[in-house]
């Protein structure tokens, strides 16, 4: 491929306006997308825009992680970047997926970004590979007659799957004018940064049909699947890792990776059959003020009810209630705040009024 700037390119856009919110004004969010460096991180920001009701894309900050929430094509998502590559660690890819599940209680998890590839002859740089599954190269015991893996390969979601195997339609070009590919296959993960040629060779004959590698995958696996939540990795070839790794592609196969998630969530359907049935995600009320209001909502209508029987019991007998002495509760509500409220005394009395 020629030389290219990735600024001069339709892909390599602004990034959207930004804005803090408060955390609790963004609660449970159907999609998380999961990225592992800054040239993946924007790539996915440059396609958010904001949730309903919001004119930003909402930043938020938290302990040891920052989310952003917005629309990934018709899907609203919290998106994150690990502080650092790899799976495990504090900071790595199962801890953060682990904290970005317990936080917006998703129905998908998505990691994109960036990988190499293993075979120049059947892949081009750009091509987006789908996990189908995730092999750790890490775990084998390395002995004198093989090294054979010794986990079993992490299947993906199979909703997930489904979904970007079906997408029709989907284009991307290249700088070149080139259409990159989509390639469903085992995808190599583990924690080596690989540019080494002899080593791709071991992990080509480890693993034949590997379609490439990443750092990230495997991580992902073991925090998804502890939550029982669907997830997928949807990442671009960027290089060959032969000893001349640069980063000269590293934006276009972020960029390439990205597009094809968002074609994918473009659907409003996508999530069918995993998304929970208590409503729609976005921006939320104060869960505070929620409870406080139904608690208020609640203690109201008793308050009516008990008025209703009151003026039934009054109406039928042709009686003053102000006269009766056994139902003055009623008369003088205490009051907490916006609240009413009744004493303990009182409940009993109240009850035993309103059945009569």
């Amino acid at each position: 491929m020629k030389e290219y700037s990735a600024k001069d390119q339709p892909w390599f856009g602004e990034l959207p306006s930004i804005d803090e919110v408060v955390e609790d004004r963004v609660s449970q969010l159907p999609l998380v997308v999961l990225t592992a460096a800054a040239v993946e991180l924007n790539a996915v920001l440059r396609r958010l825009t904001p949730l309903d009701g919001l004119s930003h894309v909402a930043k938020i900050n938290e302990k040891g992680v920052v989310y952003y929430a917005g629309k990934l094509g018709r899907t609203p998502a919290a998106v994150a970047m690990c502080s650092s590559q790899g799976s495990g660690g504090r900071d790595g890819s199962q801890a953060l997926a682990t904290k970005a599940i317990a936080r917006f209680r998703p129905a998908a998890v998505v990691m994109v970004g960036i990988a190499f590839g293993l075979n120049e002859e059947k892949s081009s740089i750009g091509d987006v590979l789908v996990s189908d599954p995730v092999v750790p190269y890490e775990h084998q015991r390395v002995g004198q007659d093989s090294q054979p893996v010794r986990s079993v390969p992490a299947k993906p979601g199979k909703t997930l799957l489904s979904r970007f195997k079906s997408i029709v339609g989907w284009r991307f070009l290249r700088p070149d004018g080139e259409s990159v590919s989509i390639r469903i296959g085992p995808l190599l993960s583990g924690e080596k940064l690989v540019d080494d040629p002899k080593f791709k060779a071991q992990l080509t004959k480890m693993a034949p049909e590997a379609v490439g590698g990443e750092m990230e995958a495997w991580g992902l696996y073991a925090a998804a699947d502890n939550a029982d939540v669907e997830w997928i990795v949807v990442k671009s070839i960027c290089d060959w890792a032969d000893g001349l790794k640069d980063k000269k592609h590293q934006a276009l196969a972020a960029a390439t990776a990205t597009d094809l998630v968002v074609a994918v969530f473009s659907d409003a359907t996508v999530l069918t059959g995993l998304l929970p049935t208590d409503g729609l995600a976005g921006p939320t009320k104060n869960p505070s003020s929620v409870f406080w209001l139904a608690l208020l909502s609640l203690v109201l209508a008793v308050a009516g009810f008990s008025f209703f029987s009151l003026f039934s019991r009054s109406s039928l007998r042709g009686s003053d209630v102000s006269d009766s002495s056994d139902l003055s509760i009623f008369a003088e509500p205490a009051v907490s705040g916006t609240l009413l409220s009744f004493t303990p005394e009182q409940l009993p009395r109240m009850i035993h009024a309103a059945g009569s």
